[in-house]
Parts: C-alpha cells; structure tokens; sequence
C-alpha cells in the first residue's frame, strides 16, 4: 500500500465499519499545519526517500515468501501479495504512458505531494524539485520490486524478522553533528560561540543538509560568501575591510572540524567536504594604504594607563573604577600586566592555563 494511502485506507474502515456495525478504527490523525519554513530538498533527501520506498515496497512480500511452505493460508497470502505487486506495477506503467499523452496524475505523484507537505519540503507541483522526488519514489519502487524478483528467482537469501527490523542509522545533519561535537569537546564559551555562528551562517545559505548531501561547492560557495563581509567600522577610526585570508579559514576549519568528529564517531563515512578549500582565490589581499600606522605606546602612556583604580587600588570588588585601598587579584589586573609585559595577545592570555603558570610566593610568573 503507498504510504500517502494510508490515512485514506484507514477513514475508509472507518465508514465500513459504522456500516455494517463493527468496531469502528482509530481515525488518522491529520497532520497540523506547520508554520516551520519550507526547506530544500538535498540529494540526501531523495536517497533517503528512495530506500524507505525499497523497503516498505519488498517488506511485507519478504515476510509472506520467508512463510509460504508454511500453511495453506500462507500460501494463499503470498499469491493474494504477488498478484497485487503485479497489478501495482501495471497500473504504474498504464500512468506513465497516460502521463505522456497529458492524462491525470500517477500514484506516484499523489505520494509525493503526501511527502512534501509531510517533510514541509519546498517543492511545488511542477518544478524539478517534485519531479526529483516523483523520480526518488519510483526508484525506490522500482528496487522494492527487483529485491522481490531476485528472491523469487533464488538470486537473495531471504532474511529473519529480527535482520528485517534493523534499520540502518541515519546520517546526521550538520547542526546534529554540531550538538554533538560541542556536547563532546566541551570547547571555551567563545569558541562554542564561534562554532554556531559559523553554522547559523552556512545554514542560512544552504538549509540543514545532512552530512551525506553536504558538497564541496557548498564550502565553496560559503568561502566566497565569507569573503565578500566586511569588518570593522563599529567604532571611531575603526577601518572597514574584507576580512583576512586566515578569518575565512577559520570559519571553514570550524566546521572542518565538527565533520571530521562525526567521521571518526563512524556516524558519516566522509570523505569530508570541507577539507583542502583554498580560500585565498576568494578573499582580497589587504589594502595596506588604508590601515593605520601601528607605533608603540609611550612611556608616559603606559604610565596614564597604569594609573587606573585595577591597578592602583579601587573601592572595593564590585565599586572597581573608583580609587580605594581594594586590591584586584584576578584578571582584570592581571590580564593588562601580562600583556603589556609579554606582547601576548587576547586569545592567548585567554587559553592560558592555570599548570602554566607558576608563582613566586603569592605572585604568579
């Protein structure tokens, strides 16, 4: 029975029922609208769709042919599901040459007009989308009939119930393998931060694609689109600019990173899409004659900067800008003293760990 016919099938015992006075079915539950928005189908989509389509095809004859030597009702189910098959296959076949000629919609159609307000797929009637997914059902179909021609010709051992029911995992989508990468690594509240921005982007351009349907013009495409921001700006004599070759990289080895996790948990078989994009044939080579002179600080700055209640001397641990007799002991005077020491930068001081820091008595080193 085509999934789309379920629900059809199901009302209609209903009505049967309350005629002839029997009990009467569960009424199928509609589906709701949703207000989600319409995404894109991928080429993992269809392929997933193809396999349901294998399964549920082959399913039920698989079971009926595993029993048939079993008893004369058997026997008789395996015949009545054979017979069916055949009808189902030819009236396909009717629907196709009546589909040339400009007849009306196949079953197939009807199904996939079912899976796309099921899946809340954008794929109106007409467009190439539908077609593909017509396409994907019919090859499901289709090999759902070979699995049963090649038992029936002894080509296929047949399986038990318990290897019928394994369903193999599915392949996660990006933001999947994304919750799960962060949930393992436990990164650094600015790295997870960069991580889900780098996702929100890719996804904003690309849908939620699984794994499997990801491709390497999509991270080249999300390199191009990286490269053309602009940054800076936000403050007084800050300088608008593209950004760098190595903020690009980033963002792609973000991502990079979370696909080749879920290879190595065995939950996508790769190869990884992200990996050896050249971003340097998108991003633009720094403008040097709009950047601002860099010079050092002077003495007499250094001290001006020194002067200021985190290091001197504040009111107290909350009352921080205020001159007093409190002490800070924690980053806020520790984090400017390094740095103006070492020539550290942010990102460093801020993955400093604590087994590398030693300390001369009460002060750190």
């Amino acid at each position: 029975m085509h999934i789309a016919a379920m629900a059809a099938h199901t009302d209609f015992e209903r009505r049967l029922a309350s005629i002839s006075g029997g009990i009467m079915p569960q009424a199928p539950k509609l589906l709701a609208a949703s207000s989600s928005p319409l995404r894109t189908v991928t080429q993992a989509d269809l392929n997933e769709l193809t396999a349901r389509y294998r399964r549920v095809t082959a399913e039920s004859f698989e079971r009926a042919y595993v029993k048939v030597d079993a008893s004369a009702e058997d026997a008789a189910e395996y015949e009545r599901i054979l017979y069916n098959i055949e009808v189902a296959a030819e009236e396909e076949r009717k629907a196709l040459e009546s589909r040339a000629g400009g007849g009306k919609a196949s079953a197939l159609s009807e199904d996939a007009l079912w899976v796309i307000g099921n899946d809340r797929w954008n794929a109106p009637a007409g467009s190439e989308a539908f077609g593909a997914i017509v396409g994907a059902i019919r090859a499901g179909t289709q090999q759902g009939r070979d699995d049963i021609q090649a038992l029936i010709e002894g080509r296929k051992t047949p399986r038990l119930a318990a290897q019928r029911s394994i369903v193999e995992p599915s392949v996660p989508t990006l933001s999947e393998a994304v919750d799960q990468y962060l949930d393992h690594r436990k990164l650094p509240f600015r790295t997870e931060a960069e991580v889900r921005s780098s996702l929100r982007l890719f996804e904003k351009l690309f849908g939620n694609k699984r794994l499997d349907g990801l491709t390497r013009r999509d991270f080249h495409n999300y390199a191009e689109h990286l490269a053309k921001q602009v940054i800076g700006g936000k403050t007084v004599g800050s300088i608008v600019r593209p950004p760098s070759s190595a903020t690009v990289k980033k963002r792609i080895g973000l991502l990079r990173s979370v696909i080749n996790h879920a290879i190595d948990r065995d939950c996508f078989s790769g190869p990884n899409p992200a990996s050896g994009i050249k971003v340097d044939a998108y991003v633009e080579r720094p403008n040097r004659s709009v950047m601002p002179e860099k010079r050092r600080l002077s003495v007499d700055e250094m001290n001006l900067l020194f002067q200021h209640p985190w290091f001197t001397g504040c009111a107290s641990e909350t009352n921080t800008h205020v001159s007093g007799g409190y002490r800070l002991r924690g980053q806020e005077y520790w984090v400017p003293v390094v740095a103006a020491l070492t020539g550290c930068r942010a990102g460093e001081l801020g993955g400093l760990m604590l087994s590398e820091v030693m300390l001369e008595g009460t002060t750190p080193c």
